[in-house]
């Protein structure tokens, strides 16, 4: 037909992750000059420390948006949200609730001296605000696996509980490590740990929506309208229907 192929990243789940990516590298620049405006001045950068907060967000946002979508089939067999504003919702609480705790724990004098977000109120609630929300990912994820009957997508399912779960651990042990480090420590090690399990979470989903078991392809990828028209299609309603997929 002539019409070129459609590429990976046209996916909105590539999309996301590639989001991601940008923003934890701009978070972790943004934090490098601020920290070290702070070893010289005492002070630092702190708008662009707010910016780097922000971007921090954005990034673990992605990841936790990526999983929730993936865990009811979105884009991979079919194009319905269940729960849509209680979704968007929580991520709204979830994210202003971090920033907002993050802001209010900026240091003034040393970064020992800096608590962990899990050390507040505000904190504790955004704790278990994430601990539902990766209960419904879990009960999405088991209803998604039990209407598929397709075994690779199954092991897709499979990896990908197993993956997100493990990146949700950095929630509870990034909690007991701001409880039982020593606060001279504390900032660096429970960074550290958060960093490295942003890390994983998305090497893990590249690894899942670039490897043998993903599920991505051109039946499941929004195409611009330029695209559509192109192949000799148009705009389609997705908002309910299933897509089949082969495979």
């Amino acid at each position: 037909t002539g019409t070129a192929p459609v590429r990976l990243i046209e996916h909105p789940y590539m999309k996301l992750l590639l989001l991601s990516y940008v923003t934890s590298t701009v978070s972790c620049i943004f934090f490098l000059i601020h920290q070290n405006a702070f070893a010289g001045d005492g002070h630092g950068l702190h708008r662009l420390r707010f910016l780097g907060v922000v971007m921090s967000s954005v990034s673990n946002s992605s990841i936790l948006i990526i999983a929730i979508l993936s865990s009811t089939g979105w884009a991979i067999t079919n194009f319905f949200l269940p729960h849509r504003r209680l979704f968007l919702g929580m991520l709204v609480a979830v994210g202003g609730l971090t920033v907002l705790i993050e802001l209010h724990s900026a240091p003034e004098i040393d970064e020992s001296t800096k608590m962990s977000q899990y050390q507040s109120g505000p904190g504790a609630l955004g704790l278990v605000l994430k601990i539902f929300v990766f209960c419904w990912f879990a009960f999405q994820l088991k209803t998604a696996y039990d209407a598929t009957s397709t075994a690779t997508l199954r092991r897709f399912f499979i990896f990908l509980g197993i993956g997100i779960s493990i990146w949700a651990l950095n929630v509870p042990v990034a909690t007991l490590l701001a409880m039982k480090v020593s606060p001279w420590y504390r900032y660096k090690v429970v960074t550290t740990a958060e960093l490295v399990a942003r890390c994983f979470g998305q090497a893990m989903l590249s690894q899942l929506f670039c490897g043998p078991l993903s599920p991505l392809s051109c039946q499941n990828t929004f195409l611009p309208p330029e695209r559509f028209e192109a192949d000799g299609g148009g705009w389609k309603d997705f908002s309910n229907g299933p897509l089949s997929i082969s495979g």
